[in-house]
């Protein structure tokens, strides 16, 4: 890692802090020497992770504060007091079929926070999480050449014109609110032209260790679900497969994003690999559990071919002295360790 921007010492702000990415944001800040301040919508939920976090890391490393809602003005300007880096994490993930709420939410969020880090002068680095559903969604048989500039501005429209009982009505509300959320964020930075440096992270499917002892959703639960025979949840967004992205390389593809000072102004994909489907997990998955009962094989229609530009995310991997992207095994495995 090279002079950081974000000194080793200094207190971080990582929103949505119990979640599936912002617990393993938190750890990875903690484990390098910072100090994380975490942001949450319910602070009880965060007390088995500040219980973990203060026995593996020391007391008074690890704080958390409520933000109810975080899409109100002026949401974050109490957390956002004396950090020097800000790690935006938190979203609307509640699935509503009301696009005027989550989309909105999303957007608001995100620009509180930025007014936010703008109008307090120790911010220095601004990370935002966006989401690949940001720039694609993949369709079976066909080919996508993701680039830096890829957007999915189709599920705007789709996400306010699905009728109600659409059974995507919600995954595409999702979607659009990704697409609102991180053009918002770089309008602002056009426009406001703030003092701090800012970055975007795209992570596709993203599995492995669930940090929070409470536990998380999201796609570590999607998976999860497949390991125990219930593969509705990832057949929503998987059964045409996407890349992988162990939550580990994410989080420190968000450390690279947040510290390095030649690092500014950019979209940085956290995407190991691609190639692979559900059956081919369960394979995985069948070879290193003999003993559990898994279901058959998914009937799968024809895959996509996809290619991203995910070097940079790889570089940020190396610069902080790893050999590359944990692998899908390494990754599978972690995210059902206990089940």
């Amino acid at each position: 890692m090279s002079s950081s921007i974000v000194p080793k010492g200094s207190l971080v702000l990582v929103t949505g802090v119990t979640g599936f990415i912002g617990s393993a944001t938190a750890n990875e800040l903690l484990k390098l020497g910072y100090r994380v301040r975490g942001t949450t919508r319910d602070a009880s939920k965060a007390e088995l992770l500040r219980k973990k976090f203060d026995q593996e890391y020391g007391s008074g490393k690890f704080e958390v504060l409520q933000v109810e809602d975080f899409a109100a003005t002026n949401a974050y300007d109490a957390a956002i007091k004396d950090v020097t880096g800000v790690v935006h994490i938190a979203t609307d993930g509640s699935f509503s079929n009301e696009p005027s709420v989550v989309i909105n939410n999303t957007v608001e969020a995100t620009l509180t926070v930025l007014r936010s880090a703008a109008a307090t002068p120790s911010v220095k680095s601004v990370v935002l999480t966006s989401s690949r559903i940001a720039a694609y969604n993949q369709e079976s048989g066909k080919t996508y050449n993701i680039s830096l500039d890829t957007w999915f501005d189709e599920v705007v429209p789709m996400a306010w014109n699905a009728p109600a009982d659409h059974p995507m009505k919600a995954l595409l509300i999702y979607g659009a609110s990704k697409v609102e959320g991180e053009k918002a964020a770089w309008k602002f930075i056009r426009e406001e032209k703030p003092h701090f440096k800012f970055n975007a992270v795209l992570p596709d499917l993203v599995i492995g260790t669930a940090f929070n002892p409470a536990g998380v959703g999201s796609t570590h639960s999607a998976i999860s679900g497949l390991f125990n025979g219930s593969p509705d949840f990832i057949l929503m967004f998987a059964e045409v497969a996407g890349w992988y992205v162990d939550v580990v390389d994410v989080a420190r593809i968000h450390v690279g994003a947040l510290v390095e000072p030649d690092v500014k102004g950019e979209r940085i994909w956290a995407a190991a690999g691609g190639g692979w489907t559900l059956n081919d997990i369960l394979a995985i998955w069948r070879k290193a559990f003999p003993e559990h009962k898994f279901i058959a094989d998914l009937t799968l229609p024809p895959q996509a071919n996809i290619s991203l530009p995910n070097q940079r995310g790889l570089e940020l991997l190396k610069r902080q002295g790893h050999d590359g992207w944990i692998g899908l095994k390494e990754a599978l495995l972690s995210n059902v360790e206990g089940l």
